[in-house]
């Protein structure tokens, strides 16, 4: 059967089926070999957790605050595996993500599909599947996955609405629907990123004056309206303080200003992207070479050249638009990976259907990869053990204290770097082979190799060597002792990423503002313990403070080292406490 040809009821339902079961593959293994770690995922389980406690569905919690920052959707997903297993896991957790990931690979191969072929779609899938920083969060329990199911979802319709003799105000009211529940996950950036897409697609079709005159600006009104059904009782029920928060706090202080939550350059996105793209961006410079090149269109498809330039808008206007605002963090980018998606499974396919030949630039653009892979496999192969290790054995030293690591534990870190390295180089290697003598089959299967290969040692090996490095559920249950035996605990000089909370099972602690704060708290004569990252109680003198106040526990969450501090009646308390039973 050609592309041309109608597609049958078989492969209609086998096409799905074979992507659905390649994300399967590639993430359940792994989603419950490792703890919720000490970032976003522990912290969003830990706000589900709170409004199971306390019977909410509606406003979602943190340290018994209210938690503003996200809309309570996500949560009240996370909450139902907890109700269902009676607790926190991280595999419950991980599977709500789980089927959102499958969703959006399927809805980029509709897209592809529907803009080039089935082929198209099908490359379009898998090597949405098989990029770096998908499958990084398809796995990890936060809240992108499943606002990428509806950004995508939208820019999907908006390709019916654009691109099939359908009706387009249905399609684009479904666009409207789709943002606006991509904006219950997540916000306004449900909006801002799927329209400006449209926005741009629109000019390049039809210019300026098209766009100007376009009677399609309803669409994010709709879309405000549908996020309106939480932000709207929210408000009536907290008050001004909620709408303030929300717009000026969570939209307008996150887009603009130095002050803005995780303020980065302009310049920010530009490696990122690349990694995030990985193994796929090897491909880029040859499909750049080939910018202008496509093969003639086929019967009862779009032109090669129009779904090319559809795809090439989503994958490089959001990273662009992105680096305009000032909040930046690398999985803000994961909206665009769909659209790079499509670019590079709409090149194959163009490729494929030309003959199965590259044009000289592509030709010679992808043998230099190749001889770039081939020289960079045994460098990684020598150095990526070695560097793993160092890592390793650091945050292991400073997690201990005191004493050397066994021979056991070297054995063990040792074999598992030796493993990294020798997997990639061999997966880099293939890849290099594949490249050098390059055609559509050749590079396609040797990329999807390198990109399944990379999820395996990310997920097999890499993160349980860091999730045991970190022990983050160790000074949970060190902490989780110290409560249950009746012992007091403040923060000071952090904000809580809820990894501590979730693993000692506490939902409240008192926040101290100031260092007398957390002297007067040491002081005290019940026991006490004060938790904040280990900087700010060096800068600020409180391992000296007059109460003999010492360091019970301390980890390396990945980011800066974590201590908790006590007087010595808090040590004591810790250090008979009772067993605490599971939660």
């Amino acid at each position: 059967m050609t592309d041309a040809e109608p597609i049958a009821a078989r492969t209609r339902l086998i096409d799905p089926l074979a992507l659905a079961l390649l994300v399967v593959a590639l993430i359940l293994p792994w989603l419950g070999a490792t703890e919720l770690s000490g970032t976003d995922e522990a912290r969003y389980t830990q706000v589900a957790r709170e409004m199971r406690l306390s019977g909410r569905w509606f406003s979602p919690l943190l340290n018994s605050e209210d938690y503003w920052e996200k809309p309570a959707l996500f949560f009240d997903l996370l909450q139902v595996p907890q109700l269902l297993a009676g607790r926190v896991t991280p595999l419950g957790s991980r599977l709500v993500i789980l089927p959102f990931a499958i969703a959006a690979v399927l809805v980029t191969f509709v897209a592809g599909r529907t803009l080039a072929g089935r082929r198209a779609g099908l490359l379009a899938g898998a090597i949405l599947a098989t990029s770096a920083l998908f499958a990084e969060l398809a796995g990890t329990a936060v809240l992108d996955m499943p606002m990428l199911v509806f950004t995508t979802l939208a820019l999907a319709f908006h390709v019916l609405a654009t691109r099939t003799e359908r009706s387009p105000a249905r399609y684009h009211l479904a666009a409207a629907i789709a943002m606006g529940i991509g904006c219950l996950f997540k916000g306004p950036v449900a909006i801002l990123v799927p329209g400006a897409v449209m926005a741009a697609d629109s000019v390049a079709r039809g210019g300026l004056s098209a766009a100007r005159t376009s009677k399609l600006l309803w669409i994010p009104l709709v879309a405000l309206l549908v996020l309106g059904l939480w932000v709207v009782p929210m408000t009536f029920i907290h008050g001004q303080e909620f709408a303030d928060h929300m717009i000026g706090k969570h939209v307008v202080g996150r887009s603009v200003g130095a002050a803005a939550p995780h303020a980065k350059g302009a310049l920010f996105y530009l490696p990122r992207i690349l990694l995030a793209w990985f193994p796929w961006t090897l491909a880029l410079p040859a499909a750049i070479a080939g910018w202008r090149c496509a093969a003639p269109p086929a019967a009862r498809l779009a032109d090669p050249r129009d779904a090319l330039r559809f795809a090439r808008i989503w994958a490089l206007g959001v990273p662009l638009l992105l680096a305009l605002l000032a909040s930046k963090r690398s999985q803000y980018l994961l909206p665009a990976i769909p659209g790079f998606a499509l670019w590079m499974g709409i090149w194959l396919d163009a490729r494929w259907r030309a003959g199965g030949a590259f044009v000289p630039g592509e030709r010679r653009a992808l043998r230099i990869t190749g001889g770039f892979l081939a020289a960079l496999a045994p460098a990684i192969a020598f150095a990526l053990p070695p560097l793993i290790g160092l890592a390793e054995l650091r945050g292991t030293w400073g997690m201990l204290g005191a004493g050397l690591p066994s021979a056991f534990w070297l054995a063990a870190r040792g074999s598992a770097a030796l493993a990294i390295g020798a997997g990639a180089a061999i997966l880099l290697g293939a890849a290099a082979v594949a490249l050098s003598r390059p055609t559509p089959r050749r590079v396609t299967i040797g990329l999807l190799a390198l990109g399944i290969g990379a999820i395996g040692l990310r997920h097999g090996i890499g993160d349980p060597l860091i999730d045991r490095t970190e022990r983050v559920n160790e000074f949970g249950a060190e902490l989780r002792g110290f409560l249950d035996a009746g012992g007091q605990v403040g923060f000071y000089g952090m904000r809580l990423d809820g990894a501590y909370l979730l693993h000692s099972g506490a939902t409240h602690f008192d926040p101290l503002d100031d260092p007398g704060e957390v002297a007067a708290h040491l002081d005290a004569p019940e026991a006490r313990g004060v938790l904040g990252k280990s900087r700010y109680f060096r800068r600020d003198g409180i391992r000296e403070h007059a109460c003999g106040a010492v360091v019970l526990f301390r980890h390396g969450e990945g980011r800066g080292e974590v201590v908790l501090l006590g007087n010595a009646r808090a040590e004591a308390l810790l250090r008979g406490g009772p067993a605490a039973p599971e939660r």
